[in-house]
């Protein structure tokens, strides 16, 4: 179909899933590629703040169970 488009996602994604993508879409006339470089920079400040709230809940609930 004319206009028809398709999403990659890359969920949990981390640096080692960087790298240079294809994507090759062929149909009765011929067909076409694209490369795409992807890069994975790294963890938002939202992502890092949320992985450091977590760290700290984990750490007080680790002290609570060993005060049993």
């Amino acid at each position: 179909m004319a206009g028809e488009r398709s999403i990659l996602t890359i969920e949990k994604s981390d640096r080692k899933d960087s790298a240079l993508i294809s994507c090759t879409a062929a149909n009765g006339y011929g067909e076409d590629t694209i490369n795409v470089q992807v890069t994975v920079q790294g963890l938002s400040f939202v992502d890092r703040s949320l992985l450091h709230l977590i760290e700290i809940m984990l750490t007080r609930l680790a002290r609570n169970i060993d005060m049993d």
